[in-house]
């Protein structure tokens, strides 16, 4: 999918940083099967639920699902969904199967949804406590532009203490000073 540079240790994102993966250093690991499904119930143990968190303001959490689920949908078919919680950017992808929903109805659309193989969730607006009871996994975003971990860490020191021992992925911009 493109996704060649994650780590679940925060001292690796340095390294990751200086010298990143290259598709043939992580092909062994191509296997969507094989994702963890520790959270999940015996009668829902082929579902997933995949959560994404934006750590640093803006790190792409809505078009990364919209990319990750385009290409889910060319291995699982319409087997693939994607929510939104509380916001309506899902709207301008044009895509039925891209639900917005508010806090308060996320767990009856995921049980409406309870046919879908994958279910990708923007977590962005929804409380941690609920986030961790509903996703199979979640994923934590960061931008790793100077300026938006620099705000992260003027606004919480602790920042990436909060994360360590996660799955974060660096998700770059596209857009360069130029």
């Amino acid at each position: 999918m493109g996704i060649y540079n994650f780590t679940n240790n925060v001292e690796n994102v340095k390294n990751l940083l200086e010298h990143p993966n290259s598709y043939k250093d992580v092909a062994e690991m191509q296997q969507l099967e094989d994702f963890p499904t520790d959270n999940i119930s015996e009668s829902n143990s082929n579902k997933r639920v995949i959560g994404f968190i934006n750590v640093t303001e803006h790190a792409g959490a809505t078009t990364l699902i919209y990319m990750i689920k385009k290409e889910l949908n060319n291995i699982y078919g319409s087997n693939v969904c994607a929510i939104e919680v509380n916001k309506k950017d899902f709207l301008f992808y044009n895509d039925k199967a891209m639900i917005s929903v508010s806090e308060k109805d996320i767990s009856n659309t995921i049980l409406k949804y309870k046919d879908v193989n994958i279910i990708l969730i923007d977590l962005n607006n929804l409380d941690d406590s609920i986030s961790s009871n509903i996703c199979t996994d979640i994923l934590y975003l960061v931008e790793p532009s100077l300026t938006k971990i620099n705000k992260l860490i003027m606004l919480n020191r602790d920042a990436f203490l909060k994360i360590s021992n996660k799955k974060i992925i660096l998700n770059m911009c596209f857009f360069n000073q130029k």
